[in-house]
């Protein structure tokens, strides 16, 4: 997985962030999505993650979203109802589920020994294998 670049409608603040992490900046989300990125991660105010996800879905972007997924029920099913007719898939980190706080917990005691990396998967009920 590579970070391909990030969109911030204010230059400065995209520029100085895409400097930082090593990638580079778009100064429209619009430009990110023409590229061939396969997914995006959302990361902007609740209130415009409806309109961002059902552009990237429009675009064919899978898209994880940062909580709280819509601000409205109706955006929600909306933003659902996209990403399946484009087939793509929209997740939410799950941080803070009952399984991966236990899981930190564990890693933390020292239980698991030393751990280098992990790798994990949601199977919740809007899987990509639903689309």
């Amino acid at each position: 997985m590579e970070f391909a670049g990030l969109a911030d409608d204010d230059a400065g603040r995209g520029r100085a962030a895409a400097g930082q992490f090593g990638t580079r900046y778009f100064p429209t989300i619009d430009t990110l999505l023409e590229t061939d990125i396969d997914g995006v991660i959302i990361c902007s105010a609740n209130a415009e993650h409806a309109r961002l996800a059902l552009d990237e879905a429009a675009h064919g972007k899978h898209i994880l979203c940062d909580k709280a997924i819509a601000t409205t029920v109706e955006d929600a099913t909306r933003m659902i109802a996209a990403c399946r007719e484009n087939k793509v898939g929209i997740a939410f980190p799950c941080r803070f589920h009952l399984a991966a706080r236990r899981l930190r917990q564990e890693i933390q005691a020292g239980k698991l020994g030393r751990v280098v990396a992990i790798r994990a998967a949601n199977h919740g009920s809007v899987s990509p294998a639903g689309f």
